[in-house]
């Protein structure tokens, strides 16, 4: 979770609460030292490092920039006070539950502050108007805790097995809910991981629906009704209201998925594929990841890469590049400029100087692929902004295009790779070497008896064909452009018959 610029983690193996800022990581709460220590996992409730944590899972910040902890092995809710500077220490409080000293396996109350009993919580969620929820997985339901510690349960049932029901409150059922997102002032979204389902709860009414996925275990995406979810273990809620789900609690999706406008789709990692790289959407590779939390602006998002021990970093602005058709054309030759963009882009922006040029074909400076040509010659700078909802990239290559003089014609050339063959059966390909950057062929056959393959044609750059008849044939091609056209010199090509003659041989004979 962050606040006023900084990033609070719970460390679920080191037992600590850990403060990032953007030069350094702090210990907030818990052992200091080796988590292996003996002592390291307790439950003591003294400032900073002399409170004791054990294993610690998702954390949560309200408005005040309190820290509240689902302390998983204690099975109770911690408070952590607000952060002041570095040279000051942080209360650590009970918020509801009681310690695994008196109650070592939990248990199922609703109750106020110490009477409440939790079952191994996983997650908490901070709402609008200073409720705490939690994700108390062992029990298999959500809780509700008010800003004074009174705790009620929301949605599901902690006396009954685990299962899957939509329904109202305490009808509806989950198994093993383990990260909970606050989505507006009424829905909150629930991972339901061995459902491999994301669930919605009405927060006012207790009603709870399937938000996404079928039911179905694993890596389908699509609409959100048959999309596949394996073990959703994390929830996060960008700033335009996109929903985003960390797969790792089973060690096996590695994926970050994302759902937005009715559709999932995966945005990060590899299907069943773990590691550690650090590369742009599905090329990047994950180890478990579990709890995620957007910074303050809504726009990069942090993952727990839980196996990696590391937290890694998502920006969702798109990355850049361009190339063109061709960099050195003649005076008014058409060429397209590709754009080449990683991630998504919604907007793009050409800009080129001098403007000596002109758009062809209906294409505009707003176009992600522009069709150009030059109406005087010179040298041509070449910038493209893109953009997106989370941010901009631009690319500027100076002196990129060089534009020469008009009225050079193409030189018209061509290569065959072979002269001879047999009626039907040889098949010819034809490979034109024409410079001065032609824009349109056209080849000439005599006699016209061609079948031409592979999708080619008497006008295409390389065609293929095969002659249907015996002879000698002349083949010449013709390349043109804006600037002019010309015509290859002639190649011959031998069509022989294929034939079959039956020979009788004496027991002696010469053979010529």
């Amino acid at each position: 979770g962050s606040f006023a610029g900084y990033m609070y983690v719970a460390e679920h193996g080191g037992h600590k609460i850990r403060l990032l800022t953007p030069t350094s990581i702090y210990t907030r709460g818990g052992w200091a030292s080796d988590p292996s220590s003996p002592g390291a996992a307790d439950y003591i409730n003294q400032n900073g490092i002399n409170s004791r944590f054990n294993a610690p899972s998702g954390i949560d910040i309200d408005a005040s920039g309190n820290l509240y902890v689902a302390d998983y092995n204690n099975h109770v809710i911690r408070k952590v006070s607000a952060f002041t500077s570095v040279g000051n220490v942080q209360a650590i409080s009970t918020l509801a539950g009681e310690a695994q000293t008196n109650s070592p396996m939990g248990g199922y109350v609703d109750a106020t502050g110490s009477n409440a009993r939790f079952l191994f919580p996983t997650d908490v969620a901070v709402a609008a108007d200073g409720n705490i929820y939690v994700a108390d997985a062992g029990n298999h339901c959500i809780r509700k805790i008010t800003p004074n510690g009174v705790v009620t349960t929301l949605a599901g049932n902690g006396f009954e097995a685990p299962g899957f029901r939509d329904g109202n409150d305490t009808n509806a059922r989950f198994y093993n809910p383990i990260a909970i997102e606050v989505l507006d002032n009424n829905t909150l979204l629930v991972a339901d991981a061995f459902n491999h389902r994301i669930r919605a709860i009405n927060i006012n009414t207790g009603a709870v629906t399937t938000y996404a996925g079928s039911g179905t275990r694993g890596a389908l995406d699509g609409s959100i009704s048959t999309s596949q979810f394996r073990t959703p273990s994390g929830l996060a809620v960008d700033a335009f209201g996109s929903v985003y789900v960390a797969e790792g609690f089973d060690g096996q999706a590695n994926t970050i998925r994302k759902i937005s406008n009715g559709q999932v789709k995966t945005i990060a990692g590899e299907y069943q594929t773990f590691g550690t790289t650090d590369e742009f959407e599905t090329l990047a590779r994950f180890y478990r990841p579990f709890h995620m939390s957007f910074d303050e602006t809504g726009k990069i998002l942090y993952v727990v890469d839980q196996e990696n021990h590391s937290i890694r970093k998502i920006d969702f602005k798109p990355i850049i590049d361009f190339s063109a058709s061709s960099t050195t054309p003649v005076l008014n030759q058409v060429i397209t400029l590709n754009s080449q963009v990683k991630g998504e882009a919604s907007n793009y922006t050409w800009t080129i100087t001098p403007s000596t040029f002109a758009y062809e074909s209906g294409f505009n400076a707003n176009s992600a692929n522009p069709q150009i040509s030059f109406t005087a010659t010179g040298t041509y700078e070449v910038k493209l902004e893109v953009s997106n909802d989370f941010g901009s990239d631009v690319e500027t290559k100076t002196a990129y295009i060089t534009v020469g003089s008009s009225g050079t014609s193409p030189v018209a050339s061509f290569d065959v790779d072979k002269l001879s063959g047999v009626p039907n059966l040889t098949l010819f390909s034809f490979t034109d070497k024409s410079t001065n950057n032609p824009t349109s062929w056209e080849w000439t056959f005599s006699p016209n008896n061609v079948n031409f393959s592979a999708n080619s044609s008497a006008t295409s750059q390389n065609p293929q064909c095969t002659f249907t008849a015996t002879g000698i044939y002349e083949v010449k091609l013709k390349a043109s452009s804006a600037n002019g056209n010309s015509t290859s010199p002639s190649k011959f090509i031998n069509i022989n018959p294929v034939s079959v003659k039956e020979v009788n041989f004496e027991e002696l004979f010469n053979l010529y």
